[in-house]
């Protein structure tokens, strides 16, 4: 009688959990498990899949380095049937890649060929797009860079953040997966290579979010998708100054002022926040002075803080 196909995860957080889940569910059985090493086993902002995995009974491993001889043995020795990345944080070499003896898959959270590499949700913010995806592909040497297996697009809102975009990315991912799954257990699909005219890749030093001071000089479209680019908590907002002292942008929309004000001035004060004028145009931005998603009620901080009409960010 032959055996049950196994399947090795590798993965982190929220969507590796949920994706782990589902595999469960349908009664897949799951060899192993492959987390981050920074993984404590403590449910955070995310889901924890040390925490999960323990729970499910599944063995699970934390390596520092997984591009390494003990490593790659291990791998070959468990020959799993299925090896499938969920927000892995490594990049694999082909000696793990061709330990999966049907299909080594990657969930990457963007519009391939588009935004491979690092920091794809926050340049996609950055770059003003209007349309984001995630994107299931194969695995092959290099950076993303493998055949499309399955590819989901949807709209940025006006509202998105770093953040938010990051987990409409896990619930979209998830979705994707879990519609995509029985083609990938079955080899029924086809598979789509990546455009090379298309490619866009950053890598990791692409972005420092320590340099994250917010250049009222620049226009309002431009200062409004830096602002959401780097709204992402519990790990960074963006700041501005006043007076030498750094405040915090929890929240930003689209103001109405065209060309009145110098860079940097309050226009306008309400319970929303501060209406600040750009090099072009305006923004209405709500301020902090830590990093959290709950930020204080506007007109109390702004008293506190000594912010009026008049004032002059830089």
């Amino acid at each position: 009688m032959e055996s049950e196909p196994k399947t090795g995860v590798l993965g982190n957080g929220t969507v590796a959990v949920e994706c782990c889940r589902h595999l469960l569910k349908e009664g897949e059985s799951i060899g192993f498990v492959v987390g981050d090493a920074r993984d404590d086993g403590e449910n955070d902002w995310q889901l924890s899949l040390k925490q999960f995995a323990e729970s499910e009974g599944l063995r699970f491993y934390q390596p520092g380095r997984i591009n390494e001889e003990k490593w790659y043995e291990f791998f070959e020795r468990e020959a799993p049937d299925y090896l499938l990345s969920f927000q892995y944080r490594r990049i694999i070499k082909r000696r793990i890649i061709e330990s999966a003896k049907k299909l080594a898959a990657n969930l990457h959270f963007a519009p391939l060929p588009k935004y491979r590499g690092m920091y794809p949700i926050a340049w996609a913010l950055l770059n003003g797009e209007r349309q984001f995806g995630v994107t299931i592909h194969t695995i092959a040497p290099g950076v993303d860079s493998g055949e499309i297996i399955s590819q989901r697009m949807f709209p940025i809102e006006e509202e998105d953040t770093a953040r938010k975009l990051y987990f409409k990315c896990i619930e979209k991912g998830v979705e994707l997966f879990k519609e995509t799954w029985p083609k990938m257990k079955s080899m029924a699909f086809e598979l789509t290579p990546q455009n090379p005219k298309e490619v866009i890749y950053y890598p990791k030093d692409s972005i420092d979010f320590s340099k994250n001071r917010v250049r009222w000089e620049d226009s309002c479209e431009k200062v409004f998708d830096f602002i959401r680019a780097y709204i992402f908590v519990p790990f960074q907002l963006p700041a501005t100054m006043h007076k030498g002292e750094e405040l915090k942008i929890a929240k930003v929309r689209r103001g109405a002022a065209e060309e009145r004000g110098k860079a940097g001035e309050v226009l306008e004060i309400s319970e929303e926040g501060v209406e600040v004028a750009c090099g072009s145009g305006s923004v209405i931005v709500a301020l902090t002075d830590k990093v959290d998603e709950n930020f204080p009620p506007q007109t109390e901080f702004l008293e506190k803080v000594g912010i009026t009409r008049g004032s002059r960010f830089s």
